[in-house]
């Protein structure tokens, strides 16, 4: 039998093993995350993290980089994958000061800890 096989070598990769005729087969060497907890990517571009609708912006020095996301009953997490570092959080349930639609500025969510910081940030 055929298989592709696309390990998990990254973080950002779901280990998947799919046979030929499609059928998806258990992969041994996949580890296990838990359902509240996913690898997100911000760009330069879209320095966004989303939470229930909500598209929340990260300031500047997190373009660019990849982070894993918790979400546990308490807090909303990002944290550095290479030094399990918590880069991003804040307490839930989300409470922003100010709401643009769906899009939340990262300053305006009560309780946010950032360890990336800026001039601007500060000041606010």
């Amino acid at each position: 039998m055929q298989v592709r096989t696309r390990r998990q070598g990254d973080l950002d990769r779901a280990a998947l093993t799919i046979s030929k005729t499609g059928e998806i087969l258990p992969d041994e060497n996949a580890q296990d995350r838990a359902a509240d907890q996913s690898v997100v990517e911000s760009t330069r571009a879209n320095r966004q993290v989303y939470y229930q609708d909500f598209h929340v912006s990260l300031p500047t020095p997190y373009a660019d980089r990849q982070f894993s996301r918790t979400i546990t009953n308490g807090a909303f997490l990002l944290t550095d994958p290479a030094t399990g570092e918590i880069v991003f959080s804040f307490p839930l349930p989300m409470v922003a000061l100010s709401v643009r639609g769906r899009y939340v500025a990262s300053y305006s969510v009560q309780g946010v800890q950032a360890a990336y910081s800026t001039k601007q940030r500060d000041l606010k």
